[in-house]
Order: C-alpha cells, then sequence, then structure tokens
C-alpha cells in the first residue's frame, strides 16, 4: 500500500504524527532500513552486475543502468531490473531515498521503482541535484507490514548510477554522507548473546556477576542437558539478516576453565543442530570457532543457541562470511547491532509502545488472575512492603523482582516485546494502555474492584534519589522517626545515614530504604487510578516502573558493597537468576 506525497498537507501531517514514530526494525534493530544496491536478491540486466568506477560508494560498489526507456510511466520494457527483499519486525510508513550519481546529465536522471508490488513510481530530473553522490527522495510514503517486504527498481534512463537505497520512517529527513548500515551484502555481524529475540529458560535474562564482558551483560546456562538439544531448557534465538555467502559463528564466551562447563549446541535455520564440547581448557573471556559452516542466501535467517552443561556463559556471538576477518583472542571483537537502543520505555516509539501494550495484554489474558491475586494476597500480609524491620527489604524486593522476571519469561518465550524500566522525570508514554482491557480479560469483578483511570500521565519533578545512584548526592536516606524497627533495632532512632549506593550494606537494607523513603510509592500515587490499588499489575507501568527498580538493585549489586553481599550469600534465592516464583518473599520468610 503506498500514500501518494501528493495527500492533502492536513491528511498527510496528521499521518505523520501518528506514525513519526514507527520503525521497522529487523534483528539488526537498524531503526530504518537501508539496502546496498548491487546486493539484490534478484536481479536481470545491467543490475546484476557490480561497478566500482566512480569513487566514494558505499559497500563494495554500486550499479549503473544500461537500458533506455523515458516512457513517462513503467511500461514493462526496462531491461535492467531488480529486486531487494527487507524485513520489517512491524508496521510503518516509509519514505524511499535512493543513492546516486547522474554525472550532471539530464539524460542520465531518472528510474522507476515500487515497494511491495504496488505502482510503479517514476524518479526523474535527479540531475538538478547536482555531480557526485546524492540523496534523492522518492514520490510516495509507502505503508510495510511486519515480516517480508520488497523493493524494486528498474532503468527509465541509461548512464544513472545507484548506490545505496533507504526506506526511512516518514518523520525523519533526508539522508546524509553513506547513510547507515546495510546488512544485504555479506558483512560480519556482531551480536549480543543477552539481546535474543526469543528466549526460555535463564536465557532471557543477562548476567553481570563476571567482569570482562561486552555490552549489558552476558547469559549463563543452567540446565545441564548432555544429551540431545531437543531436551535444553536454556534456548535463545537471534534472528539475523545476511547477504549471500558462506559462514562460521564464532563464541565469546567463558567455560570457567573447567571440562563440565565447556558445551553448548548451536543450529542455523532449523537445520541439524551443531554440538560442540571439549573446546581448549581455559578462564575468562575468549572466542571461540564453531565447528559448522552455513551457505546462506540474502534475507532473513536465525540462529538458535541451547545449553549443554551448567555453568557455560557465553557473551557474544559473530558471524563470519568466507573472506572476512574473524575474532580471536580475548577481545570484544566488533560492534554488536542486535541489541534494542532503546534504554526506557520513554525511548519507544508508538508500535514498540503498543507492541509492549500488548504482550501485558496477553500475558493478563493467560496469567492476570493469578498475578493479581498473589500481589493483593502479599500486600495484604505485608502490607506497602519494605516498612516492617528486618526481612522486609528482601521481601519486598524478591516479591516484586519475581514478578517483572515472570513477565520478561513470558514475553522472550513467545517472541513479544518485554518491558523497559520506566523514565522518571519524563512524561509519560502515551500510547501505552492503561489496565482497563488487562482486568476485563480476567473478570468483571477484578475490574470493578480495582480499575480506575490514570490521574497523571507526566512524572516530571519526580527524580531518583540521590542515595539510590553510583556517585550518590547531598541527599541521605534514613529511616524515618516513625519507622517500626525489628528485634535488636531501637523505636525511632533514626538509624545510619547513606549517601550512594556503595553505603548501603545488604540487600534488605537497600529494599527497606526503597520502601521506606516514600520512592517505590512515590510513581505508584503519581499515576493514580489502578497503580494506587494493590491491582497495579493490571497496569503496564507497573512492570515498567518495578524494573526501574530493579535496575537500581543491580546497579548496587555491581558495588563493593553488593558484591560483599554477593560473596558472603552464596546460594541466596534471590540470586537465582530469572527466578518466577512470587512464594517464599513474605517478610515473615527473612525476619531473624
Amino acid at each position: 500500500m503506498k500514500v501518494t506525497a501528493r495527500l492533502g498537507v492536513g491528511l498527510l501531517c496528521t499521518l505523520l504524527a501518528i506514525f513519526a514514530s514507527a520503525k521497522p526494525a529487523s534483528a539488526q534493530y537498524k531503526t530504518n532500513v537501508y539496502l546496498e544496491a548491487e546486493c539484490p536478491s534478484t536481479s536481470v540486466g545491467a543490475y546484476g552486475t557490480k561497478v566500482s568506477t566512480t569513487a566514494s560508494y558505499s559497500g563494495t560498489g554500486y550499479v549503473k543502468s544500461q537500458g533506455n526507456t523515458t516512457a513517462a510511466t513503467y511500461n514493462n520494457t526496462s531491461a535492467d531490473h531488480a529486486v531487494y527483499n527487507f524485513t520489517a519486525n512491524q508496521s510503518g510508513y516509509l519514505s524511499v531515498f535512493f543513492r546516486v550519481n547522474t554525472n550532471g546529465n539530464a539524460s542520465n536522471d531518472s528510474l522507476y521503482y515500487r515497494v511491495n508490488g504496488s505502482d510503479w513510481e517514476t524518479v526523474n530530473n535527479l540531475s538538478g541535484l547536482g555531480t557526485g553522490w546524492r540523496w534523492a527522495a522518492g514520490a510516495s510514503i509507502f505503508v510495510v507490514g511486519p515480516g517480508p517486504n520488497t523493493l524494486e527498481i528498474a532503468n527509465r534512463e541509461t548512464g544513472l548510477e545507484i548506490d545505496k537505497i533507504a526506506l526511512l520512517n516518514a518523520g525523519d529527513g533526508t539522508p546524509t554522507g553513506t547513510g547507515s548500515a546495510a546488512y544485504n551484502c555479506a558483512v560480519p555481524l556482531y551480536f549480543e548473546a543477552e539481546c535474543s529475540t526469543t528466549a526460555t529458560g535463564v536465557y532471557p535474562f543477562k548476567q553481570f556477576y563476571k567482569s570482562g564482558y561486552s555490552g549489558a551483560g552476558y547469559i549463563a546456562s543452567n540446565g545441564n542437558n548432555t544429551g540431545s538439544a531437543s531436551s535444553s531448557t536454556d534456548t535463545a534465538i537471534f534472528p539475523f539478516d545476511s547477504g549471500a555467502s558462506t559462514y562460521t559463528f564464532y563464541f565469546r564466551l567463558d567455560s570457567n576453565g573447567s571440562a563440565d562447563d565447556d558445551s553448548w549446541f548451536y543450529r542455523v535455520d532449523s537445520g541439524s543442530w551443531t554440538t560442540m564440547n571439549n573446546i581448549a581448557n581455559a578462564t575468562g573471556w575468549r572466542w571461540v570457532q564453531g565447528t559448522a559452516t552455513a551457505n546462506l542466501g540474502i534475507g532473513r535467517h536465525t540462529l538458535e543457541v541451547r545449553n549443554r552443561e551448567d555453568g557455560l556463559s557465553i557473551d557474544k556471538i559473530a558471524f563470519i562470511p568466507s573472506g572476512a576477518t574473524a575474532p580471536s583472542g580475548t577481545g570484544t571483537g566488533g560492534t554488536s547491532v542486535n541489541c534494542d537502543p532503546a534504554t526506557t520505555i520513554s525511548n519507544w516509539g508508538y508500535w514498540e509502545q503498543t507492541d509492549y501494550s500488548a504482550t501485558h495484554q496477553a500475558y493478563f489474558e493467560e496469567h492476570g488472575m493469578m498475578v493479581i491475586d498473589m500481589h493483593v494476597e502479599w500486600h495484604t500480609v505485608n502490607n506497602p512492603g519494605g516498612l516492617n524491620g528486618l526481612g522486609s527489604g528482601v521481601s519486598f524486593l524478591g516479591m516484586h523482582r519475581a514478578m517483572v522476571n515472570d513477565l520478561r519469561s513470558y514475553a522472550l518465550a513467545h517472541g513479544r516485546r518485554s518491558w523497559l524500566p520506566i523514565n522518571v522525570n519524563a512524561p509519560l508514554p502515551y500510547a501505552v494502555y492503561d489496565a482497563s482491557g488487562p482486568l476485563l480479560a480476567i473478570g468483571q469483578p477484578y475490574y470493578d474492584a480495582w480499575y480506575a483511570p490514570r490521574v497523571g500521565t507526566d512524572l516530571t519533578g519526580l527524580n531518583t534519589p540521590s542515595f539510590l545512584t553510583a556517585s550518590g548526592g547531598s541527599a541521605v536516606g534514613q529511616w524515618p522517626s516513625t519507622y517500626q524497627f525489628g528485634p535488636g533495632e531501637p523505636l525511632g532512632s533514626g538509624g545510619p545515614v547513606y549517601t550512594k549506593l556503595n553505603d548501603i550494606p545488604d540487600l534488605d537494607t537497600l529494599g527497606r530504604i526503597i520502601g521506606t523513603s516514600g520512592f517505590h510509592a512515590s510513581v505508584h500515587t503519581a499515576i493514580g487510578g489502578a497503580m494506587s490499588y494493590y491491582g497495579s499489575p493490571a497496569d503496564p507501568f507497573f512492570y515498567a516502573w518495578h524494573g526501574y527498580i530493579d535496575a537500581i538493585v543491580d546497579n548496587w549489586l555491581k558495588t563493593t558493597a553488593g558484591r560483599n553481599w554477593i560473596n558472603a550469600n552464596p546460594g541466596h534465592p534471590f540470586l537465582n537468576v530469572g527466578f518466577t516464583s512470587m512464594s517464599g518473599w513474605d517478610d515473615s520468610d527473612w525476619a531473624p
């Protein structure tokens, strides 16, 4: 479907306002799609021949029109024709741009193109852009959907040189330079292991206890399965777009210097499994070459990794085409391209926000009744959380981490979009639905008991207290005079003062400070509606908010104090990566 650029200004502006944030992203999380013209999926005529005469091209060359047909519109007589397949993970409105060189010649300055089999468009008079490589805009805005899409070009005038094609969000401007990376030619790809799109077991959850990892963390096998890959519990799937080549796969891993931690399975495109085992015995991160290669064509593929022995840590994966330089030694390799560039939910656009809302809705349709009942029961027994003396901090943090872990497990197991932390001191994302739909999905009584519309849409002014940051500041975390202390703690003593995360000695104290400082309650209150009650998990922002609190906890675990606590508490249930059980987290379970 195309939306002609000659639409009325009012309608076009409305469409742009709604869909400007749409990002048809592939596995490489490219926010826009770039294609090297010299690597078409299929071609006839001159577009099947790569040219490299004119300098400053992108990639390995460009294509040049040889046929000539000056019909005003496409009439199926073009001799040169190329098809480019590309993948979109979500819907969007796209504008098309071509990086071309006309040599300033009006007889060499036009082509035809179309998207997804729509009517052919004519692009002409490109010589007016000047000499050398220039970006030229297509005539229309096109709608693309999730999954495979196509762009086609055909010659109109001979001599036009076409270097690169860009399909950008309709609200974006013209590209500059050579634009962003394209993946339809065979190029090395580096992926972070913690950024799979589908995962089960512990692989949906990044770990960070070892030093020297790349990116935000790594994954570590928990299950032990030396039989077939079909019985593995930890799985991770990495979709990727690639050019045509024979690929070898490399894994940056740490086997702990143990022959009991040194094996895993992998396969490409649902093919046969390769068993990796008995690798060189060593400690620390290093690159290991997979023993199988894959002959891949242009387009979408998948790499799947499964556990074989527990304890193996995988930090990064490299997809290296024939003839390219492979990673080696202990370095981190090239820049990874598969992690979502958004760091908070506020960075998401319209489609990302509605995708997350759809994940939450589907989760509640399956698990919402249990989630609400357990959350209500927990708060009925333990009050707002962190307020009941020793043990209540662990109780509060453990229960809510189990909840956010459970949603992430569901999302990754189904290849859906999981939560990101909320962004405090900023407006709330506008397209995340409220609790109405999820509560109705589990029954009218739940809706009647817990639904109310949100009262706030802006968290501006709500800042993270500096005593909950690594750098710290003048603000302090201190027990309030009305705090009910546990055994051995004098009532209303005021207690110690903390100015930064590293001052906080243990997990329980951290949870009690978050609970007693009012920081936890502040966002619940500011958003209001269902977020103000124990039915708050029905609002998708519940998981974004507790994901933010979880990020604070992870930052504390990375401090010296946090590392000391980890070392002093081996086997603590809170350190069981990816735990989802919401039982065993009452204050009484952790009180001395």
